[in-house]
């Protein structure tokens, strides 16, 4: 659950006294369900707040937001008007999490993944931290899903004896970075058209360039994307991962054969 100071920073300009205590009444009311509130609550929400608002002074604005149409009296307390709750509720960016997660059905990848003990787990952890708007953990894990996959298909594909360099790095004990394994994908892309005759450059450039888009919300102090551009990484993501599979598939099944 958001702090208030978390409330008021959401808010684009700096509030006045008056509107810190307006907007301590929507805390009370819409994050921590208290309604009516008396006004001893109001000043418990507010004087440990970085926001500094006279103390003595605390129990006078109530009706003075009265005056303004905000507040009302309601029990020989206090609540917010509907004309409040709109006034503040334009005011303040909740933060994600006070959202209604969305539904199950809901999902960032809906492509079925490799009946194995480590896709179908990771799908459903990119899922489960995208229906709760935890959208830096779904671009890191989605990252992650995909740069797995580049890896396996490449070992799948060419084996470990002559090219185990183009996804792995004996001497530093790691894989190839996800850029690397990219550049590897595309230069042997002939030898997975048998599995898709339709694999082309604008492929591995829609994986990079989602690459890219992971690596910049994953690495920002705060992921702030719209509900568009959320869904429409979920659709270039499906696209990808759809394809990505059935690559796997195949290049496993070939695997399977040989050995």
């Amino acid at each position: 659950m958001p702090s208030f100071d978390d409330l008021l920073d959401s808010v684009s300009e700096e509030p006045t006294d008056t509107d810190i205590i307006g907007l301590a009444g929507f805390y009370l009311r819409e994050i921590e369900d208290e309604h009516p509130f008396a006004t001893k609550q109001i000043r418990g929400v507010v004087e440990p707040s970085l926001r500094a608002v006279n103390g003595d002074s605390v129990g006078t604005f109530p009706s003075l937001l009265r005056e303004k149409g905000y507040f009302q009296r309601r029990d020989q307390q206090w609540d917010l008007t509907k004309d409040g709750l709109e006034y503040y509720g334009e005011m303040v960016a909740l933060p994600s999490d006070t959202e209604a997660p969305r539904a199950d059905d809901d999902l960032f990848i809906s492509a079925s993944p490799p009946n194995d003990d480590f896709y179908p787990a990771l799908i459903d952890d990119i899922n489960h931290s995208y229906q709760h708007h935890v959208y830096d953990a779904t671009m890191i894990l989605t990252r992650k899903l995909f740069e797995n996959l580049i890896i396996e298909l490449l070992r799948l594909r060419l084996g470990t004896n002559d090219h185990l360099e183009e996804f792995y790095i004996p001497d530093q004990g790691r894989f190839q970075p996800f850029s690397e394994l990219t550049e590897n994908f595309s230069e042997y892309l002939e030898d997975f058209k048998p599995y898709d005759p339709n694999l082309d450059a604008s492929f591995v450039s829609q994986l990079d360039k989602f690459r890219t888009q992971a690596n910049a919300n994953a690495h920002s102090i705060q992921v702030d994307l719209s509900q568009g551009e959320i869904e429409a990484l979920s659709e270039d993501a499906n696209t990808l991962a759809t394809r990505l599979f059935r690559l796997h598939e195949q290049a496993k099944l070939d695997a399977d054969r040989g050995n």
